[in-house]
């Protein structure tokens, strides 16, 4: 999961710095990963974006679901700057994920 959301941050800003969070806290770890794509203007070319992300999460989706986590992507706005995408994952449900597929 780690290298799919570096792997999609490079993608998207190729060349650029990436900004890469792991942090565990009350029986939940996070994952985060920041890039400094930036916002786009037209809002069709911004659905576009965010839908060819999804995409290249698709495996990220399946085992934070398998999980019974969350992830999203924090698209940047006029007063931000880059994208954030994000993963909670449950201790018990990954343990749980982990044992089923080891």
């Amino acid at each position: 999961m780690i290298t799919e959301l570096v792997t999609c941050g490079a993608l998207f800003a190729p060349g650029q710095d990436l900004y890469y969070s792991l942090r565990w806290r009350e029986g939940i770890l996070r994952l985060v990963n920041w890039d400094p794509h930036s916002s786009h203007s037209d809002p069709v070319h911004a659905a576009h974006c965010t839908s060819s992300r999804k995409r290249l999460l698709l495996l990220l989706a399946c085992v934070v679901r398998e999980c019974g986590g969350t992830w999203g992507i924090t698209d940047p706005t006029p007063t931000t700057e880059g994208t954030k995408v994000w993963a909670d994952l449950p201790e018990t449900g990954a343990k749980t994920y982990g044992k089923r597929h080891c």
